[in-house]
């Protein structure tokens, strides 16, 4: 999952690991928006960690989905923070593809 979201995350598809000891592959990934819930950017609905980690202060998220935001989508690219709303600034908040880097090396 993606910090300062309410449902962004990344991952890997299957990919080829090294053929031989000591080689290392290196796979970045994208962000993507389960579309579980609206994305509001407000602090209260998204993962608590958020503000601690930059240093603000104020109401923390709550950890919990809320069901007034739910909405039924499909697995989507997420949009990144655009600082529309009261909570978070893509200055600050912000992120861009790739988000996130997978390093493998085989050890044996």
């Amino acid at each position: 999952m993606l910090i300062c979201s309410n449902d962004g995350f990344t991952g890997v598809n299957p990919q080829r690991l090294p053929s031989a000891v000591g080689h290392t592959r290196v796979y970045e990934t994208n962000a993507y928006d389960a579309r579980s819930e609206i994305n509001t950017e407000k602090f209260a609905d998204i993962v608590s960690p958020c503000q601690a980690l930059i240093g603000e202060s104020g109401s923390p998220g709550t950890g919990m989905s809320n069901p007034a935001l739910a909405e039924s989508g499909v697995i989507a690219h997420h949009p990144g923070v655009t600082g529309t709303d009261d909570g978070l600034s893509a200055a600050i908040h912000g992120w861009s593809d790739p988000v996130a880097q997978v390093i493998v090396t085989r050890t044996s």
